[in-house]
């Protein structure tokens, strides 16, 4: 365990608690899904995200807490405004159609997982003070989340999206091949042979 007197990273160390509780409460959204029986949004990457993130943070704070471990909190934070502020105006039922900006909301978590690995593993080729361990735990997690939250990604944004694209066109298409029924229907009705070119 590194033990140290400084006042900056007294107060880093401080500000990281925060942060560590702050993982703790964002776990008890899983408590409040199964309570709430909403075992549709439990999915493998909530439960281990949320898990492992509490898990990782408490190693964090009980024996590397500090130094460089200040720079994942601040832009998981940042993550986290957008993300709950979404949440939270989604609620409001006169803005669901007006909120299309959550895709970006995946597409800025990836971003931080770079940033944070380029970092990490940035100290990790260059020296740094920060224990080898904790960095090496750090990267790993990163490659791990970047994994994880670009499947989440593919299958959310781009499947998904193809998908409801596939269904359009075949709505469309049978749409549209009723409405030429019809108007043959119709033209023989009439006495009128419709030709086709």
């Amino acid at each position: 365990m590194v033990v140290t007197t400084d006042k900056n990273e007294m107060k880093i160390t401080n500000a990281l608690w925060f942060y560590f509780f702050s993982k703790a409460i964002e776990f008890m959204d899983t408590i409040f899904m199964v309570v709430r029986k909403r075992f549709t949004q439990i999915t493998f990457l909530h439960v281990f995200h949320h898990s492992t993130m509490l898990i990782i943070w408490w190693i964090v704070m009980t024996w590397i807490p500090g130094g460089q471990a200040w720079l994942g909190p601040v832009l998981n934070s940042t993550v986290h405004v957008f993300m709950y502020a979404y949440y939270g105006l989604s609620v409001i039922p006169s803005l669901r159609d007006k909120l299309w900006w959550k895709r970006y909301i995946t597409m800025f978590q990836l971003i931080q997982f770079v940033l944070i690995f380029t970092h990490t593993f940035t100290g990790l080729l260059r020296g740094c003070d920060y224990p080898r361990w904790g960095q090496i735990m750090l990267s790993t997690y990163m490659i791990i989340m970047l994994l994880l939250f670009t499947n989440f990604y593919i299958h959310e944004y781009v499947t998904r999206s193809n998908d409801v694209k596939r269904r359009k066109l075949k709505t469309n298409q049978i749409n549209q091949s009723t409405d030429d029924q019809s108007t043959n229907k119709s033209s023989k009705q009439n006495g009128v042979t419709k030709k086709h070119h």
